[in-house]
This record gives structure tokens, sequence and C-alpha cells, in this order.
């Protein structure tokens, strides 16, 4: 939302400074600036008054608001300034054209099927739109999306929804951790969040990163040593997938073994 420009920006002390200020563009008669002369303390009094009506000037009412909200939510004339601005927010905030890839993979959030994550891409002249959800979509809910979308589209706009692949992940990893500092069960919790949360984070296509793991593993007090630790996808190592934008990755299993 475009922010409103803050008019109630000069206060006394600047009123009074630039008004002394201009004293000797006007008269070199006027040598007493203290406050104890009667012209000082007139341009005291005319900055006080100034900012009161500066501040006033930066103040509205409801009376004003009303007259806005009036303008641009019609409908919701007649109720209270809060709710009308709670409704004005939300009729904002809604994307009404889809535009942008951001405002495609928004109205795609936000439909009834409630996808988790989703890509938007120029292919050739139609537009992709690839979602996706753990459990996986069905058909019937993939149209659903489409059918939700098309009508904020422009229209030249050729939109194919899709469904992103899953890659099951196989996660292999040996610790050694320092019993002194942690306990074995709460540093095994740790290391399982991160290999769960780092698969949640990426976006479609993005594959998780063997070493940005690692580094997360070695940011646990307990964890001393990493022996080793690998993410292969049926059978295969991770890096030698290849790579595809549709992928989305998830945590099949994990071995973890932890020594010290």
């Amino acid at each position: 939302m475009m922010e409103l420009p803050v008019l109630d920006d000069k206060k006394f002390r600047s009123l009074f400074e630039e008004a002394v200020a201009r004293i000797p563009l006007l008269t070199d008669k006027w040598t007493d600036f203290n406050p104890q002369d009667t012209g000082i303390m007139l341009l005291e009094l005319l900055a006080s008054m100034t900012e009161m009506q500066i501040y006033y000037l930066d103040q509205t009412g409801d009376r004003f608001l009303n007259a806005y909200f009036d303008l641009v939510t019609p409908d919701s004339k007649g109720k209270p300034v809060p709710q009308r601005n709670m409704e004005f927010m939300r009729e904002f905030q809604q994307v009404k054209s889809a535009v942008t890839f951001r405002d495609y993979e928004s109205l795609a959030l936000n439909s009834s099927p409630r996808p988790e994550k989703a890509r938007a891409e120029r292919i050739g002249g139609m537009l992709r739109l690839t979602v996706f959800r753990k459990g996986r979509l069905t058909s019937e809910e993939l149209g659903r999306i489409d059918r939700e979308i098309k009508p904020h589209c422009l229209l030249t706009t050729r939109l194919e929804v899709r469904q992103a692949l899953v890659a099951p992940l196989i996660v292999s990893c040996r610790a050694r951790f320092d019993a002194a500092t942690g306990r074995s069960q709460a540093c095994r919790e740790k290391i399982i969040g991160i290999f769960t949360g780092v698969a949640d984070r990426k976006k479609i296509g993005e594959r998780p990163d063997i070493g940005e793991i690692r580094m997360e593993i070695l940011s646990i007090p307990a964890v001393r040593q990493i022996e080793r630790l690998s993410i292969q996808y049926k059978g295969t190592d991770l890096d030698k997938i290849r790579e595809t934008k549709d992928l989305c990755f998830e945590v099949e299993s994990i071995h973890l073994e932890l020594f010290t």
C-alpha cells in the first residue's frame, strides 16, 4: 500500500531558528536575538502557533476517513472506521489481475486446495504454473486451481497447471558428539530436524545443499565431528541426478549414527 506523507515534519525549534535566520536579510538594525527581546518573544509565539497548525494539518478524524472510504469501498458505508479499514486492506491485498509470476504464485498458494509451494515460469507462449503439496494433489484439485486462477489471467495468457514430482531422499549421517555438552537424544532430534527442515525450505526445483546441511549440523554445540554425510535419491548420489525444474525433495528415511 502507498504510504501516506508525513505533513507534521517541522517542530518548534526548527521553525523558530528559520525565522531568526531571516532577520539579517530583512534589516541590519535588529541585532538583539536574546530571549528578552520583544521581537524574539513574538517569533517564539508565532513558531509555537505554527507548530500547532502543522500538527492539526496532519490529523484526520473519522469524518475525513469516511469520505476517503466512500470513494474506495462504497459498499462498507455506515460501518465503523476500523472495520472499513480492515475490509479495504483485505480487498487491496487480493490479486485482481495476475501480471507477474509472483501474482500467479500468490493466487495458487491462496487457492482452495492450498498447495505448499508454487513456481510460475514462461515456457514458449505458455505460462506454466507448477504446484506442490505433501500427499499430492488430485486431478480434480489441479483443475480447481486452474479454474480459480483463469478469471484473473490476462486475455492473451495461456495457462498450464501441473504438479511437481516428489523425489524421496535417503539421508545417512555418522557424527561424533560430546556427551558432556549435550544428551544423545536431544542431539539426534536437532539433526533430524535439520534434515527435514532443509528439504521443506527448498523451492520447487532447488536441490538440498549437502554443504549447507553439514554447516548446520556442526553449529549444534554437542556435535564435534561429522565422519560421514550422504544424501541419495533412489540409490543414486544427489549430484548425479539429471537436473529438472519439477522436482520437490522429501526426506523418506534417515540413518543417523551418533557416537562419543
